[in-house]
């Protein structure tokens, strides 16, 4: 859902980049539901590596968004 969730899981480990992920999906139901007005608006993800030692761990991030 956010393009946070790479630097989670980078720095801070899967587990809590999947609570991370959980969090904001919950937050994001709940503001539609109660109809608030808050101009939150979807947007598409992308994965990106700034350095060569991160790129190969794209296809391991682009798999846990698909999961």
């Amino acid at each position: 859902m956010t393009g946070l969730r790479l630097f989670c899981s980078l720095k801070h480990g899967e587990e809590k980049a999947k609570l991370y992920y959980v969090a904001n999906a919950e937050e994001w139901a709940y503001v539609e539901k109660h109809c608030i007005e808050c101009n939150l608006t979807a947007m598409d993800t992308y994965i990106h590596a700034n350095t060569d030692r991160y790129k190969c761990k794209i296809p391991k991030e682009l798999k846990a968004y698909r999961n």
